[in-house]
């Protein structure tokens, strides 16, 4: 038995098939790397056990369906990237609801099928407020403003990279209060507007920003 693992790194090894629901097991595992292999099937609801976990890498796979609500026990989760894979659905709200996730500072989800409506209550504004990287592009999320607005909770946001979807609305001011922002990206969300204080506010509220993409 294994269940005494700490770190699992088979990035990059060409491994395919499922992950395991024996996953589960490795309750002291705080690493968990699978990047960049051909890794195909929903994720098992298991990996919820993986209470000590810090890091868990799945980039660059086949992944498939929903994100299981399972993964809200993670409470020392920091880091997570799902990106380029392709899951769909909802992400459950009890991962950005009740501070389940409360000390994740990354936030990697682009390039996947994944849909929410700001209109219906998705509100990425409630995630952990320890996040300093937030990438949401190339999905299907839509709504008006109110997502970029509640965002300006999020004051150790550094990155956040909302691009390719299909929200619209003005861009608020408030949002320009992330005074750490380095990187903004609403670009390819064709209803997304600026007003006539919009520059003035770059100026003088975003020392930080160094990447502007809209």
């Amino acid at each position: 038995s294994a269940t005494s693992l700490i770190r699992l790194n088979l990035a990059n090894n060409k491994v395919i098939g499922s992950i395991p629901s024996e996953i589960g097991k490795l309750i002291h595992l705080e690493e968990f790397n699978v990047r960049d292999n051909a890794l195909s099937y929903k994720l098992p609801t298991e990996i919820g056990n993986l209470g000590s976990l810090s890091g868990l890498s799945l980039q660059n796979n086949d992944l498939l369906g929903p994100i299981p609500s399972e993964i809200g026990r993670m409470s020392n989760l920091k880091s997570w990237d799902m990106s380029n894979n392709h899951v769909f659905d909802m992400i459950p709200s009890n991962l950005y609801e009740g501070n389940s996730l409360s000390n994740l500072e990354a936030l990697d989800l682009p390039n996947n099928l994944l849909t929410g409506d700001t209109s219906e209550g998705f509100d990425v504004g409630l995630f952990s407020t320890k996040l300093t990287s937030l990438k949401l592009n190339n999905n299907f999320f839509r709504g008006d403003h109110k997502i970029v607005y509640d965002l300006g909770t999020l004051s150790r946001l550094e990155e956040l990279d909302l691009s390719s979807n299909f929200f619209s609305g003005t861009v608020p001011r408030k949002l320009f209060d992330l005074t750490g922002l380095k990187k903004l990206k609403l670009g390819g969300n064709s209803g997304v507007r600026v007003n006539d204080v919009f520059l003035s506010d770059i100026i003088h509220k975003s020392p930080s920003l160094i990447e502007l993409d809209l």
